[in-house]
């Protein structure tokens, strides 16, 4: 008798609103990028001006990054330089 109502206590509450399934919503998401935050561009991504690392968002973010800043993008992956690519040179100061 006591499994019973367990169990019917674990149907109730898994079948209350509070455990149904939350509908996943794509047209309140917005994404950005702000090519003006970008140190030093890879392959791979790109360091951020407060040196924290990022994938690029997209090819085409990538690409014109690079065309605007070929002194300061490298077509290779990060991490086979040491530091991870980081520069200490801040060129945007």
């Amino acid at each position: 008798m006591k499994r019973t109502i367990q169990a019917v206590l674990v149907a109730v509450a898994l079948a209350s609103p509070a455990f149904a399934p939350m509908e996943a919503r794509a047209d309140n998401v917005t994404v950005t990028f702000d090519q003006g935050t970008v140190a030093y561009g890879y392959h791979d991504g790109y360091w951020d001006r407060t040196h924290a690392w990022h994938v690029w968002p997209n090819d085409q973010a990538r690409t014109d990054w690079q065309s605007h800043n070929t002194t300061h993008y490298y077509d290779r992956v990060h991490t086979d330089l040491p530091g991870g690519g980081w520069r200490e040179d801040t060129w945007w100061h």
